[in-house]
């Protein structure tokens, strides 16, 4: 805008002319694109500056932008993008105008940005828990942590790669995003994974192992008959099953009189076997042999059991 000022004195007359210019405060105008981390996606805002002076923007973020401006007599319009992570969901982005001659004067304006993206998935044991050292009769518990935009709607366990659901009566017990199996015996070891999905997706964790030591048990169930002539030696074969392997083995007869301990000399031991020699030669070698294991778990509860019986002779 042009301004005269005219003075006068007297008969002199003066006339000073100047340039008066305003500055507006710009106005910011925003509009988003949209975002999906799993399609290699690009955000896109444009935002419109009017002003009657020529004013810069800065656009600040905290990941690294590739923008564009365009900038006219009165109208910048400055494009942004970048590819997403899942890591800047929820972060804010800030652009400001500023008039380059009048500095104090700005308007800045922040978006909060939300990525869409499939569940991330990782499975813990219980922190209380070691791996190494659970035994049966011992309560397991794993946590599944879940990240994931929209939120996961669903959470599945896998034992064995197969599905594992809430029974209450094996003592198997969903709970939030914990796995609670109580109680376990030496079929509840093996490889446990859990699941998310959401509108993106469907994730498996990663894979936990564990393994469930146990005391030795009988291999075979109930009473083996042996049969045997006076005189006649038969090798009689205790087998057990034991995580770890069986450590001692031990072996007794009883005749209905007495027990009795069996030399240790009179049997051999290797893993999970044990053989005995046996030769009756009286009446009253015949009975009641059995044997029981012993590891770092604990002693057999229930022995093998071999009667020993008189055969016939041709």
């Amino acid at each position: 805008m042009l301004l005269g000022c005219t003075n006068r004195h007297g008969d002199s007359t003066s006339l000073d002319e100047f340039v008066l210019e305003f500055y507006y405060l710009t106005t910011v105008v925003q509009s988003f694109g949209s975002v999906f981390n799993n399609i290699v996606p690009e955000l896109k805002y444009f935002d419109t500056i009017t002003d009657r002076a020529l004013s810069r923007i800065k656009c600040k973020t905290t990941t690294q932008l590739l923008f564009q401006e365009e900038l006219r007599d009165n109208l910048t319009v400055s494009v942004m993008s970048f590819v997403p992570t899942l890591d800047d969901d929820g972060k804010p982005i800030t652009c400001r105008a500023e008039n380059p001659n009048v500095t104090s004067l700005y308007l800045e304006t922040s978006w909060t940005i939300s990525v869409v993206y499939p569940p991330v998935v990782k499975l813990r044991l219980g922190s209380s828990l070691a791996a190494g050292d659970i035994k049966e009769g011992d309560d397991v518990y794993f946590e599944c942590h879940v990240r994931a935009n929209p939120p996961a709607r669903k959470l599945s366990w896998l034992h064995d790669d197969r599905q594992l659901a809430h029974n209450a009566t094996a003592r198997v017990f969903h709970s939030n995003q914990s796995l609670v199996l109580q109680k376990v015996t030496r079929h509840s070891s093996g490889r446990y994974a859990c699941s998310a999905l959401n509108a993106e997706g469907e994730t498996v964790s990663n894979e936990l192992h564990f393994r469930v030591k146990y005391a030795p048990s009988c291999r075979s169930g109930g009473v083996s008959v042996v049969g045997a002539a006076r005189g006649e030696s038969v090798v009689i074969v205790c087998e057990v099953d034991a995580d770890p392997p069986a450590a001692v083995f031990k072996w007794k007869f009883n005749n209905s009189g007495e027990t009795l301990d069996v030399a240790a000399d009179r049997y051999t031991s290797n893993g999970s076997a044990s053989s005995l020699k046996y030769t009756p030669v009286a009446d009253l070698d015949y009975g009641t042999l059995s044997c029981a294991a012993s590891n770092e778990v604990g002693t057999q509860l229930a022995p093998c059991v071999f009667q020993m019986v008189a055969a016939g002779t041709d």
